[in-house]
C-alpha cells in the first residue's frame, strides 16, 4: 500500500543532515531512482 505521506526526503538534504551531525568525507556511493547508498566517516 502506498501512503501519500510516505515520501523520501531529498537526497541532498539527507547528505546535509549527516554532515551537520559530524560526518566527514560524505559521498553518494550508488543511486538508482529512489534508492541510494551513501555514507561518511565520523571522527
Amino acid at each position: 500500500t502506498h501512503y501519500k505521506e510516505d515520501r523520501p526526503e531529498i537526497l541532498l538534504e539527507q547528505i546535509e543532515w549527516i554532515k551537520n551531525i559530524g560526518f566527514e568525507d560524505v559521498d553518494i556511493v550508488w543511486k538508482y531512482y529512489n534508492f541510494a547508498v551513501y555514507g561518511g566517516i565520523k571522527p
